[in-house]
């Protein structure tokens, strides 16, 4: 769901059940929210989806303005909700965290692996000559050395 259809449905389930003003000052928190979280660099319809229902956030608006008559009531659940969505943010940015530093270390550890594998390929592949050009040489060197 995008912001126009998040919008529209939370529109759609206020009026008739709040004034209209009420409705234009959730409309436009809904709407501002979208835009910082958006600005800070997340992509809009995850932002929408972490809300949740718009027409469950509705019936909480609603409820609160039954409930408070002046507004202080849905006042706080909106800031509530926004909490509630900034620290729903925070526990998934932990735990993406976590599994970046578990992918950096699994990385090193491979990269270690591929070294010490190409080190051991290059070796066992080099050896058969290697070996015999050594000891070839080191008995060249014996012998010069004992003639003269």
């Amino acid at each position: 769901m995008n912001r126009t259809e998040f919008i529209d449905k939370m529109r759609a389930a206020l009026t008739g059940n709040v004034n209209h003003n009420k409705i234009e000052e959730n409309i436009r928190f809904y709407h501002d929210y979208i835009d910082m979280e958006v600005k800070k660099g997340r992509d809009e319809q995850e932002v929408v989806s972490g809300m949740g229902d718009p027409r469950l956030i509705a019936k909480t608006i609603i409820e609160a303005n039954k409930a408070a008559g002046d507004g202080s009531a849905e006042e706080n659940t909106i800031y509530d909700e926004y909490e509630n969505t900034e620290r729903q943010n925070r526990n998934h940015k932990s735990q993406f965290s976590g599994l970046s530093k578990v992918f950096t270390v699994l990385a090193v550890i491979a990269g270690i692996f591929l070294v010490i594998s190409l080190f051991t390929t290059v070796i066992s592949f080099l050896s058969p000559i290697l070996i015999p050009v050594i000891l070839f040489y080191l008995i060249y060197r014996m012998i010069q050395r004992i003639q003269g």
